[in-house]
């Protein structure tokens, strides 16, 4: 009888030994997932003001201008009109903006859908790793340049669903008022 008892602690014994591991085996799991969680947070939280900066500073096949410049010379030769929706119209053929090539002038070299400067940026940044986003660019006072969204999800359109956004605005002054360039991640 005195074995029996000796048998029944031990039996106990480890199977306390086995709740208290498991206990902390899901406490580390816990815990990692949280670092993990924060990385990410912080890596998002980074990313709109990163890939901002790195596009306002990209220099561009046309004539070696940088972003920033090209868009200040676009938001430059907006027109405005009480009969378009938004009140401008952006001059997408305007001669009087800077003319690259012969074919192409500075909305051509920003927005082409294939190589445009900043289609390349989103295109190899967000849209290779899968990160959805809403990318503007639009007057202050409303009048709206250029607009692209991407979605992995075919269901969903830019961040209004997202649990969470990351966002960051970079304001520039042309000759007809302020641009605001904004990129959310989500």
């Amino acid at each position: 009888m005195n074995n029996n008892k000796k048998g029944q602690l031990e039996i106990f014994g480890l199977a306390i030994i086995m709740v208290l591991f498991m206990l902390g085996l899901l406490l580390f799991i816990k815990f990692s997932d949280e670092k993990q969680e924060i990385a990410e947070d912080f890596l998002f939280k980074q990313l709109p003001t990163k890939i901002l900066n790195t596009m306002k500073d990209t220099t561009t096949d046309c004539k070696n201008q940088r972003v920033e410049i090209l868009i200040n010379d676009v938001a430059s030769h907006l027109t405005y009109s009480d009969t378009y929706p938004q009140k401008c119209a952006y001059a997408e053929n305007a001669y009087d903006q800077i003319q690259c090539t012969s074919y192409t002038n500075s909305y051509y070299e920003l927005f082409n859908p294939i190589d445009g400067a900043i289609t390349q940026i989103l295109k190899n940044s967000l849209e290779e790793s899968k990160i959805n986003y809403e990318f503007e660019i639009r007057m202050r006072d409303g009048c709206l340049i250029n607009k692209t969204t991407y979605n992995f999800e075919p269901d969903v359109t830019g961040c209004e669903r997202a649990r969470k956004v990351y966002a960051d605005t970079f304001i520039f002054t042309s000759d007809k008022g302020a641009v605001e360039i904004i990129l959310k991640v989500c």
